[in-house]
């Protein structure tokens, strides 16, 4: 593949991780008037997270199995299409529960989307290309509230959001149209095998080390703390602390900006820094940042702790996935990123709609209590995975000596 040839795929995965993502923005700030259009509970959204997510969740896992068919082109632009039909049912949906339906369309093509471009840039890019490849994203998602939060300003209804993003992606199924059979067949040459000519390991033999469980879960709660923050901050703060709908939009919105400034600013400067010790301290700027929200001193006080999660959770997926074959070996690698990604996706869903079902049946200010108990678990979690790590380096020591 020519130089020019590899720059427009990385250009245009920019663009897929950035039109994918703005719905993800907007759904917050859309919520409380999706809520009142189809007279559901407050914690109705966990049931539409928990579908997409579904979907999510089962092309993750089959993204390998359908690249290697399809050839990866041909997988792009499929998987573009099903994101467009979810989106049109979003503008469209004349009921909730066919809502809910068309969620898990959108949810199967976005999964697939982004676990196609991840093993992409994996084999195939370095750090660098791959935080900005998740900066695309925090850039998306950034823009998502600005829009929604335009649209319910000026008094319009909230699917005029949604027909924005329609045609956005409209563009990217163009885009993936014409370039279809500039994509490798493959992600990468010789993806079926290892080092010393090994064959990839069974999914079973993954499952069967420790070391998996503790990696799924840190990506589980990293994906559910960033989802549950930007889902569920506008609501803390127009409904349950009377803060304006536009301010509270624009910090929804700061919120993932900082996102996106911090995953372009530790593309840069990651690399300078030893990786656990960069974690660790940003999962504890995390729990800060929580704190300063469930503390509710004052608004700013609960703004800048916000920001400061956003930041703090930038560079925390991208630099996971890169500690990936050294935490638990190359040969487990390829298989184990596809599972970690997965657990990401549940994550995504599960603990925003937990954190709804806290603060419907306790009251929206159980919602910032919630963010500083999943912000600990991630933290905690972690540890125990840095802990874990070392042991086991500690016994192979000991064998070889």
């Amino acid at each position: 593949m020519s130089k020019s040839q590899s720059n427009l795929l990385v250009y245009l995965s920019f663009a897929t991780f950035i039109i994918m993502s703005i719905p993800s923005g907007m759904l917050g700030v859309a919520w409380p008037s999706m809520q009142e259009t189809f007279g559901v509970s407050l914690d109705a959204l966990g049931t539409l997270l928990l579908v997409g997510t579904i979907g999510h969740i089962s092309m993750s896992f089959l993204s390998g199995w359908l690249n290697e068919r399809l050839g990866m082109g041909t997988y792009m632009l499929l998987n573009s299409i099903l994101m467009l039909l979810g989106l049109l049912g979003y503008a469209f949906s004349p009921s909730w529960w066919l809502l809910v339906a068309v969620g898990l369309i959108g949810g199967a093509g976005t999964g697939a989307l982004d676990s196609g471009l991840n093993a992409y840039f994996a084999a195939n890019h370095n750090a660098r290309l791959m935080n900005w490849l998740h900066a695309s994203f925090g850039l998306g998602v950034t823009m998502g509230p600005i829009i929604m939060t335009a649209v319910l300003t000026r008094n319009s209804s909230w699917r005029i959001g949604y027909w924005v993003a329609v045609g956005l992606q409209l563009l990217l199924v163009l885009l993936f149209a014409t370039t279809r059979h500039r994509w490798p067949r493959a992600v990468a040459a010789g993806e079926g095998e290892l080092e010393g000519g090994e064959t990839a390991v069974s999914a079973s033999a993954i499952f069967r080390m420790g070391i998996i469980w503790l990696s799924m879960g840190v990506f589980f709660f990293t994906a559910g703390t960033e989802g549950a923050m930007g889902n569920w901050a506008f609501t803390l703060f127009s409904e349950g602390r009377g803060v304006a709908v536009a301010t509270a939009g624009l910090w929804t919105s700061v919120y993932w900006g900082s996102f996106t400034v911090g995953r372009i600013f530790y593309g840069l400067f990651a690399d300078r820094m030893e990786t656990n010790q960069l974690l660790r301290l940003n999962m504890i700027a995390i729990v800060v940042g929580a704190l300063f929200i469930w503390l509710n001193l004052a608004n700013w006080l609960s703004f800048v702790g916000l920001v400061v999660v956003g930041f703090a959770l930038a560079p925390i997926f991208p630099l996971l996935v890169l500690q990936t074959p050294k935490r638990i070996s190359a040969r487990f690698a390829n298989s184990a990123v596809g599972f970690q990604v997965g657990a990401a996706g549940l994550g995504l869903s599960i603990l925003p709609a937990i954190t709804g079902i806290v603060g419907e049946r306790f009251g929206l200010e159980a919602i910032g209590l919630s963010l500083l108990l999943w912000s600990l678990l991630l933290m905690g979690l972690h540890e125990w995975i840095i802990g874990h790590v070392r042991r086991k380096r500690k016994e192979k020591t000991a064998v070889l000596e």
